[in-house]
């Protein structure tokens, strides 16, 4: 039995953790994954994919083709921008620093993003250190 290519190898990670979570893995959990460090070489099999059709780029995240995602909702990858304060002031500044994933009420999700509270002043809100 052959073993399977490196592109064969990355597509079913991709589609497995997409069916497992609901959104894909980022090109770190694949190259962690696999065991691979040309970050380079993950993202050209990446691109072949979608060529090939097998794989769609959404905003630069790689997802099975939607007939074969078998996901009646769609999970929106909200970038979270950094940190506000809740309590003592600190500099707010925006830097991206990942990806929060998000089951929208209504729409797509695009127009969102998430911050992450420093501080307890808003404890008896319900609103904790470290929430997002």
């Amino acid at each position: 039995m052959t073993r399977p290519s490196q592109r064969e190898r990355i597509l079913d990670f991709v589609c497995g953790q997409y069916a497992a979570r609901g959104y894909p893995p980022t090109i770190n959990e694949i190259a962690a994954h696999l065991g691979l460090c040309a970050k380079s070489n993950i993202h050209r099999q990446l691109q072949q994919l979608v060529a090939e059709g097998r794989l769609e780029n959404r905003g630069g995240r790689y997802v099975p083709p939607a007939e074969e995602a078998h996901q009646t909702a769609k999970v929106a990858m909200v970038p979270l921008l950094g940190t506000v304060a809740a309590g003592s002031p600190i500099l707010a500044l925006e830097s991206l620093e990942g990806y929060v994933a998000y089951l929208p009420r209504l729409g797509d999700g695009d127009d969102l993003f998430a911050l992450k509270i420093k501080g307890d002043s808003m404890i008896e809100a319900g609103i904790l250190d470290g929430d997002i």
